[in-house]
């Protein structure tokens, strides 16, 4: 069996580390001060990225920004940028800071205050998403203004060769016309000239923007292989663009990790780690999912500290029978939610699959508002903005465990598929990324003040109005839980009101079930 749908994806909407989802987001400690960083990059390069710093507990007396650009390093980058404080805020600081160039930049944010200085990390990527368009009144008004002149230098032209070598008041000469005019006609040869030249120089510049400044993303294709009468997903990556790609670093152990949704219900959800099987080329074990047409999503960081979500489709066929028997090992009679446990015997699978992987196969009956059910009687509860909790049958919190690095992770994805997020509870940028600009002499935790924790949050604030379905991932007792929720982004564009006002509950965004094998 060889089943194959490709697709070389291109981005929907702004994408690169997200689809449709620009902004990073970092909420973590600055030394001894917990704040909270978002970063909006520009939209063309070069251009300004706005930085607002909240301290999150306490005062700040100073806070600075620096950019840092991959090549150039902390010894090439400019003085810091004062940012400066909110009006009507105590705790709220904000600045500008040119990216001058396409790649890898790291802001780095230091806070003064009482209690010493402290400074975060916060990785983002600087590339152009937009090629900005004149306005037509502006660009009627540039042509009225470009027609005057043009005229106005013609007619100087002319008269320099004419009034300007006569006395005042001395009439013009049949010879002095003949020259004005053919001055004139001269000056109108060369300055269209000089015009023409100066629109095919923009026009190459133009070109030379779209071609290999604007973003593009990693062309992915997938694509469903057979070896042994097991499937398995094989991904081949296009690393073309090599002013920007660059050999892969892992990110929380993994070289990939691969979000599958089924289009067009978002009713199956996968978070797996393909292995490499080449240079270019990955490929994962696939968990017992139905059959439909699904939507993948790949998030990589290169070695030079840029890091993007790729994409593809692949179409899933049914899966064989002796295939998904190897899976019920686990001992799980009704998978809504599950991940590889330790019970399930890898060496009966050609392509093994990673010890982290997990899926969901969400129900009717297996979410309702602000709740997830899960199995073993477990269920997961939506809290205020977007903090979340494990509760056991007896509607008791349970302690929540790192789960790769993570206290959980937590994927964001609007209903069109224009927007697609992969969260952590210290932001929305990539680990991987950020050690690179700390260097290797230097190492960053990002674990919870306590070892015990029953709540997770998450920062990220929805870029767009809209429905949207989340799915938290959350690890317990050694096993990690999926749950679902949906929610509709109401008002106008989403600009960091307090979630709550802005969600209505997943009524209003039903969701539409098929019947699961």
């Amino acid at each position: 069996m060889r089943i194959t749908l490709l697709l070389w994806f291109a981005a929907l909407g702004t994408a690169f580390a997200h689809i449709g989802s620009p902004n990073v987001y970092f909420e973590g400690t600055a030394g001894p001060y917990p704040v909270r960083v978002i970063v909006r990059p520009p939209g063309v390069v070069p251009g300004l990225a706005e930085i607002n710093v909240r301290i999150l507990d306490g005062d700040a007396d100073r806070v600075t920004a620096l950019p840092v650009y991959f090549r150039a390093g902390r010894e090439g980058a400019p003085p810091p940028d004062l940012a400066e404080r909110v009006r009507g805020e105590t705790n709220l600081f904000t600045a500008t800071l040119w990216f001058m160039e396409s790649g890898a930049y790291s802001v780095d944010v230091s806070v003064e205050g009482s209690k010493g200085k402290g400074t975060v990390v916060v990785p983002v990527n600087s590339v152009a998403m937009t090629r900005n368009s004149m306005k037509p009144w502006f660009r009627n008004m540039l042509l009225a203004l470009g027609s005057l002149l043009f005229a106005s230098a013609v007619w100087l032209s002319g008269a320099a060769f004419s009034d300007s070598i006569l006395e005042p008041g001395v009439p013009l000469t049949s010879k002095i016309r003949w020259r004005k005019r053919f001055a004139m006609a001269c000056s109108a040869i060369v300055f269209a000239g000089l015009l023409t030249v100066g629109k095919l120089w923009w026009d190459k510049e133009d070109r030379e923007y779209r071609t290999n400044r604007l973003y593009k993303p990693t062309p992915m294709r997938a694509e469903i292989d057979d070896r042994g009468g097991q499937p398995f997903l094989q991904l081949a990556l296009n690393f073309s663009n090599r002013r920007r790609s660059g050999p892969l670093i892992p990110d929380h152990g993994k070289l990939m990790h691969l979000f599958i949704v089924r289009e067009p219900e978002s009713d199956v959800f996968a978070h797996l780690h393909p292995i490499r099987a080449g240079s270019s080329n990955f490929q994962a074990a696939l968990p017992p999912l139905p059959e439909g047409k699904y939507q993948l999503y790949a998030d990589i960081t290169h070695e030079n500290g840029f890091f993007e979500t790729l994409t593809a489709t692949v179409e899933l066929p049914a899966l064989p029978q002796s295939y998904v028997a190897l899976w019920k090992t686990a001992g799980r009679s009704e998978v809504i939610c599950s991940s590889v446990g330790a019970s399930l015997n890898l060496t009966n699978f050609i392509v093994a699959p990673d010890m982290d992987d997990s899926w969901h196969i969400a129900r009717e009956y297996s979410f309702a508002e602000r709740r997830s059910r899960l199995p073993d009687g477990l269920s997961m509860t939506w809290e205020s903005n977007l903090t979340f909790r494990l509760l056991s049958p007896e509607g008791a919190s349970l302690p929540v465990e790192p789960y790769m690095g993570m206290f959980g992770h937590a994927v964001v994805r609007h209903k069109t598929g224009s927007v697609f997020a992969h969260v952590h509870p210290v932001g929305t940028f990539s680990m991987a990324s950020q050690q690179f600009f700390l260097g290797a002499t230097n190492t960053v935790s990002h674990k919870h003040p306590t070892n015990a924790i029953t709540s997770v949050s998450f920062p990220y604030d929805f870029p767009r109005t809209g429905p949207y379905r989340i799915w938290v991932q959350l690890k317990s007792q050694g096993r990690v839980y999926t749950g679902v929720f949906d929610t509709t982004v109401q008002g106008s564009t989403y600009t960091g009101v307090p979630i709550a006002s802005s969600l209505t509950n997943n009524s209003a965004f039903q969701f539409a079930s098929r019947k699961q094998p």
